[in-house]
């Protein structure tokens, strides 16, 4: 049973995906059953979970906190983060799980001068001067819209404004797809033969699957499994970096051409209902298909939500995704949202 967390409300389905990949770790938050969990993120596994279920989110700058020890799926978006009922306990949790890790090379990358006193933030109310980058901001679904304008006027009685962007980027979704089959296929078996499992690669865990379907698959396959064991030329891998390189600068170029100080939007749209023949794709086209974490997902970027808005009676959380290592400044942003 799916429980979604609400201010004096509680919603009881079983019949509405609570999102993934870190569904539990939200469900259990929206439950009360703990304070706080750690959820992980390759793209939206930490931020569409936490929406759905009415949960802050954060998904740190890719780097912040050591993904060692954790299952892995693509080491160049892979990042734990906090998952909590509020901001200020995320960001305390984020504290203590944050810096460099001699097992994780993409630690080593946290700037010597970084702060880490996350906590300290939290009891900001205001964001006076600053400025916001609308995702989505041409989208002309009308609950869309509505919850666009109350995202204008929440901002500016903060005394932050937001700002209609033109957002001309391209989605690299083929290039940042094949990074993760890629890399998913090279970097398990390096965690399988670092564990005490009896499996060693991918190929050992399509073929005990394959063995116990009734029991491990009894809805879907295991295509993506095969896609990765498919997916072995280095020569597109490093073209599909390169795009996704590209993406970034486009991300900043934007950031920089509006001096935003971030991004909003809605983090996504409310829960869509499971779909055992069709997963989840047909699911989510029947309702409202938004989502604004794509791209902090592969430029490895900063991203929390917070929950706000309430759609159909479901949760609908805001983002605010900032630049690389801006992990402080949009908890405070998010401190002073959840204020108000």
């Amino acid at each position: 049973m799916v429980k979604f967390w609400w201010p004096n409300q509680t919603f009881l389905s079983d019949e509405y995906n609570p999102c993934g990949s870190s569904s539990g770790s939200a469900v259990a938050v929206a439950q009360g059953l703990v304070d706080i969990a750690i959820g992980t993120e390759t793209n939206g596994s930490i931020s569409c979970p936490s929406s759905i279920n009415g949960i802050v989110g954060m998904k740190p700058t890719t780097g912040l906190v050591s993904r060692s020890g954790i299952i892995p799926i693509s080491s160049s978006q892979d990042t734990p983060g906090p998952m909590g009922k509020n901001v200020e306990i995320v960001a305390k949790t984020l504290e203590a799980i944050s810096g460099k890790d001699i097992n994780d090379e993409a630690t080593f990358l946290i700037p010597d001068d970084f702060e880490f006193n996350f906590s300290s933030v939290v009891k900001n109310k205001r964001l006076d001067g600053k400025r916001f980058g609308l995702l989505n901001s041409d989208n002309k679904d009308a609950n869309v819209i509505k919850l666009h304008n109350e995202i204008r006027i929440l901002v500016s009685s903060l005394g932050g404004e937001v700002i209609d962007i033109y957002d001309d980027r391209t989605y690299p979704e083929s290039a940042e797809y094949y990074i993760l089959l890629y890399e998913f296929r090279i970097d398990l078996e390096k965690y399988l033969q670092e564990s005490d499992s009896a499996m060693e690669n991918l190929e050992d865990i399509v073929n005990f699957n394959n063995n116990n379907k009734e029991t491990v698959m009894p809805y879907f396959g295991q295509d993506i499994f095969y896609q990765s064991l498919n997916s072995k030329s280095y020569l597109k891998y490093l073209w599909s970096k390169f795009k996704i390189k590209k993406s970034y600068e486009a991300t900043l170029k934007l950031l920089n051409k509006y001096n935003l100080d971030a991004f909003i939007g809605l983090t996504r749209g409310p829960a869509w209902k499971i779909n055992y023949q069709g997963g989840d794709w047909p699911a989510m086209r029947d309702s409202l298909l938004i989502s604004s974490g794509g791209y902090a997902a592969h430029n490895g970027m900063p991203h929390i939500t917070i929950p706000y808005f309430e759609l159909n009676e479901f949760p609908v959380g805001i983002s605010l995704i900032g630049r690389k290592w801006d992990d402080m400044l949009i908890i405070s942003y998010a401190a002073a949202i959840e204020k108000n």
